[in-house]
């Protein structure tokens, strides 16, 4: 369940990786969010299946998202860190904290950005701590890989 303020916004139902959807309903709308290219693409897509936000891996460290004609970027703080900080541009949005556990959960403190791309950056985040469990990310021969 995602909820602010005590209030619940939506539900993010399933995983979002290795080719398997996940689904939510935000102010009445439904979309879905199509497994990931290889883990280095998502997207959102609305009822009519049309792209609404999309991310692309940069690098191990970066994401870039589109949505509504707008670009923001999802950066984790460090190469060990469970911090990620949104920016639209310049702007500082926010942070999102993975907390742990086996729950799954993700804090976000992204205030500025629009409740859609909330629900993107939530879904991403858990994407890449489930793929660090899977160790499809993780220290191999003496480097890092994402």
């Amino acid at each position: 369940m995602v909820s602010r303020d005590g209030r619940r916004v939506t539900t993010l139902d399933a995983v979002v990786r290795d080719n398997s959807s996940g689904s939510f309903t935000l102010d009445g709308r439904r979309y879905s969010l199509p497994g990931a290219v290889w883990d280095t693409r998502f997207g959102v897509l609305d009822a009519r299946n049309e792209v609404v936000a999309e991310a692309t891996r940069v690098n191990r460290e970066c994401w870039a998202i589109s949505h509504a004609g707008q670009a923001y970027h999802l950066r984790r703080m460090s190469i060990w860190g469970t911090r990620h900080q949104l920016d639209a541009g310049d702007l500082p949005l926010g942070m999102a904290y993975r907390t742990g556990g086996a729950d799954r959960a993700v804090e976000l403190d992204v205030a500025g950005a629009p409740p859609l791309v909330e629900i993107f950056v939530l879904a991403l985040v858990i994407a890449m701590r489930d793929a660090q469990a899977a160790n499809k990310i993780g220290y191999r021969s003496g480097s890092l890989w994402w």
